[in-house]
């Protein structure tokens, strides 16, 4: 009654109202379906046009939500052509009342002004509604009354479809204020959210084309807002459905949610929806890039770190990071498709959560979590270790998150993988990195920590096969496992706990053994107990048919830092037990594993010592098999072994030996020309044997290496590499030799 007297033509009738003592029914009467169908088809024939009544004017329904009492009836006036005069009542409407009585009590939407603020000032006047917008709104409730869970599934898929085109064609024409309170699209919307809450209804996709309708139609506040956004949600989590979500046309929905200034409750819910149908689908992924899903996520984003830092209170701080949580997951899964890395980078994505998430944000984990998988994601690209490398305290602030978080294995493994990224090429970043204290005593600590929770799995792993474990060192005591860790002993997986430690310690030791490239830091490294120890340990142990990643990265620390000469370098002091340990991977078919242990030899064996115990153990053998191998990696860092070798006279029948002078001339043959590291090295050797008098034939090794030196020669001297200078300094050298060697024949 309150609607209709408030309508300026009915308001004469106000004393009917209040004179009146008839009891009213609680549901209008009205004409049957077949009764009005035959009274359309009569009128169409006296009078061959269409109705331009928008819907049925008797008819009643029953509104659910916040606010409203179940089983009140509200009769809706239908619009008259003859009485509209496009102005609005300024007498708050039901719904206003009802969202701002929810605002009053204590939920998740209290406090939010700037994303549900009702209507502080009168809407736009409304145009009149044309005569082809009329009959959309007659569609629509037709197609409104084929919407029931009791319909077969076809029937009920058709008619939504055919509602969520025509809403999408009054969208486009009609202001949202004005289409979802139009009485049919509120008739609509109470169909839709009971047919998307009915038990009856099983097919996905008819209950996220019913969602559909209900975010097209909706306000914020709206309860039908909640019940879409519910029914999606749940959808979303089953994988099968991502591609529905996109055919369907919902990710736009969602989207426009976050775009939107709509209050965080269902915010949260829209990009955990897209988080989840993002997960796995490559073509999801690339469609809601292409719809701008990183550029507004990375801007909700900012926005909410903006306040968190600013202490704003509109919202409370577990809401904002419960988005941020879905927001920075979703972002993760589109870092998966290759060509999103250039819009990340155009959209500053990651100087929007590099120094929030690893600062400001680094006890919330969840969000740490996501932004480091983020960040890992994108740290190969040259454009984002620019913004990493380009403020140091990024740096120290992502070695302070890697501290707090080293029980989390997930986060630690991503900042050990950017860490690794960032100081793989830059030796700047590599200085900054390593001549901080604080950083490499934590770099050391988790070392050992990680080492000594790997030893005590790998105990537990024996005991339960049954094996004996570590023996002590006297060796007449029996052997007697470890003691075990509670944690251990409770069922945890162990295969499982091995491999998630064999990855971290893989990017801890990439991190140390890049850092070790840098001069300045390699020596400090080599000296440091802990780190020496735990490395040694771990070759040791550890198989590489088991631990291949982890075997290789620790010998190529090993050869990185067994590389310096300086005095207190431990790696030097205990390089037979490495050598011993490694010995072995030389004649083993993985090319990096024999590469890296080839190399390894090539600094082990600049050593007397080290040259007899390889003499001893035919290790010199396995080198001189190795000379006649197919990759040229593995030549060269043999060739390296063999040069040691040459430059000592006590061990020059080593080449003798094992007839390797033929070999060599072979090797100097089909060595390509450019290729001055490999022949810098043969010469090198080359000179030592000459020196040694092991070269009989002098010509033909002086006519190869001037027609080689001649050819480096012509290289322009903007373009010689530094292999290239080397070499022909090593020509030239050796051709003095060789003319000094010619001259004192007899």
């Amino acid at each position: 009654f309150y609607f209709l007297c408030t309508q300026p033509q009915n308001r004469k009738y106000k004393w009917w109202v209040r004179e009146s003592k008839m009891a009213l029914p609680t549901r209008p009467f009205r004409e049957s379906r077949v009764q009005r169908v035959i009274k359309e088809a009569r009128a169409s024939l006296m009078n061959p046009t269409r109705p331009v009544t928008p819907c049925d004017a008797d008819r009643g329904f029953y509104m659910k939500g916040a606010g409203s009492r179940q089983g009140t009836p509200v009769i809706l006036a239908p619009l008259e052509k003859d009485g509209w005069d496009g102005k609005r009542e300024s007498t708050p409407s039901v719904h206003e009342a009802q969202v701002k009585a929810k605002l009053a009590k204590d939920d998740i939407f209290q406090g939010t002004p700037e994303v549900l603020d009702i209507q502080k000032e009168q809407a736009a006047p409304v145009p009149p509604p044309s005569h082809d917008e009329d009959q959309r709104y007659v569609d629509l409730n037709a197609m409104a009354e084929l919407v029931d869970p009791t319909h077969a599934v076809e029937t009920n898929l058709e008619a939504l479809a055919k509602v969520n085109t025509i809403t999408d064609s009054l969208v486009s024409t009609t202001q949202q204020e004005a289409l979802s309170r139009h009485p049919t699209v509120v008739y609509l919307v109470s169909k839709i959210m009971k047919f998307c809450l009915s038990d009856l209804v099983t097919d996905t996709t008819s209950k996220l084309r019913a969602s559909r309708v209900l975010l097209k139609c909706s306000l914020q506040g709206d309860p039908s807002v909640e019940t879409a956004i519910s029914v999606l949600y749940s959808s979303s989590k089953v994988k099968q459905n991502d591609l529905v979500f996109r055919s369907e046309g919902i990710t736009e929905c969602l989207l426009s949610i976050l775009d939107g200034s709509w209050n965080i409750g269902p915010a949260t819910l829209a990009a955990g929806v897209i988080k989840n149908i993002s997960e796995t689908e490559e073509e999801v992924q690339k469609s809601l890039g292409t719809l701008g899903a990183i550029r507004i996520l990375t801007t909700v984003c900012r926005e909410q770190i903006r306040s968190i830092a600013e202490n704003q209170s509109d919202i409370t701080l577990r809401q904002r990071i419960d988005f941020l949580i879905q927001a920075t997951g979703c972002l993760r899964n589109l870092t998966l498709p290759s060509s999103h890395a250039h819009l990340f980078t155009k959209l500053g994505t990651v100087s929007v959560l590099y120094p929030a998430v690893f600062n400001s944000l680094k006890s919330f984990h969840h969000v740490v979590l996501n932004a480091a998988r983020i960040i890992a994601k994108l740290s190969h690209t040259e454009d984002c270790k620019l913004v990493l490398e380009r403020n140091t305290g990024n740096l120290t602030h992502l070695v302070s998150a890697l501290d707090l978080y080293h029980e989390n294995l997930a986060i630690s493994l991503r900042l050990l993988y950017i860490l690794g990224n960032l100081v793989q090429v830059n030796e700047e970043t590599r200085r900054v990195l390593g001549s901080n204290e604080e950083v490499l005593e934590v770099l050391f600590r988790l070392f050992n920590i990680y080492c000594e929770r790997d030893e005590v799995i790998m105990s537990k792993a024996c005991s339960e096969a049954g094996w004996p474990a570590e023996v002590e060192e006297d060796a007449g005591s029996p052997a007697k496992p470890r003691p075990l860790s509670e944690e251990c002993i409770n069922g945890v997986d162990v295969e499982a706990e091995v491999e998630q430690l064999d990855d971290i310690l893989t990017k801890l030791l990439r991190v140390v053994a890049n850092l070790a490239i840098s001069p300045e830091i390699g020596p400090r490294l080599s000296s440091e107990p802990l780190l020496v120890d735990n490395l040694v340990k771990l070759v040791q142990r550890k198989k590489i048919e088991k631990s291949e990643e982890l075997v290789l990265n620790a010998v190529c620390c090993i050869t990185n830092l067994s590389f310096y000469t300086d005095e207190g370098n431990l790696v030097l002091e205990r390089q037979m037990e490495i050598a011993d340990a490694c010995a072995m991977l030389l004649l083993f078919d993985n090319i990096d594993a024999v590469t890296e242990v080839a190399r390894a030899f090539g600094n082990f064996s600049r050593s007397q010592d080290m040259r007899s115990w390889m003499v001893e153990t035919r290790v010199d053998e396995a080198c001189s098999i190795l000379l006649d191998h197919s990759d040229r990696q593995v030549v060269l860092a043999v060739t390296g072994v063999l040069l040691n070798f040459s430059s000592d006279a006590e061990f020059v029948n080593f080449f003798t030996r094992y007839d390797l002078m033929p070999r060599l001339s072979e090797l100097l043959t089909v060595t390509p020309p450019n290729d001055y590291d490999q022949l810098a090295t043969l010469l090198k050797l080359y000179y030592n044997l000459t020196d040694n008098s092991l070269i009989s034939a002098t010509q033909p090794l002086k006519d190869a290496a001037l027609g080689l030196l001649s050819e480096a020669q012509t290289v322009p001297i903007q373009d010689q590499s530094p292999a290239t200078l080397e070499f022909i300094e090593v020509a030239t050298n050796l051709l003095e030799l060789l003319d000094k060697t010619v001259n004192s024949e007899p």
